[in-house]
């Protein structure tokens, strides 16, 4: 899991380091998904639901935002 956490850090890297100016916004927010999507699998491996739960709100929240952007 350690491992698909560093989309998300890559994610917030390019956030926080300027580089939405250069309208990579989707891509950042493409990284976040694929690292919570990520988690989510985790979540089902571990047979944990509330971790499912957790992931499942952010994947159906940031797929709207994607969309009606």
């Amino acid at each position: 899991m350690w491992r698909y956490q560093r989309l998300d850090q890559g994610a917030q890297r390019s956030s926080s380091s300027g580089l939405l100016r250069f309208d990579w916004t989707p891509r950042n927010a493409c990284l976040f998904l694929a690292g919570v999507a990520r988690s989510f699998v985790v979540g089902v491996l571990w047979n944990d639901r509330a971790l499912m739960l957790i992931h499942a709100i952010a994947l159906i929240a940031m797929l709207a935002g994607l969309l009606n952007r």
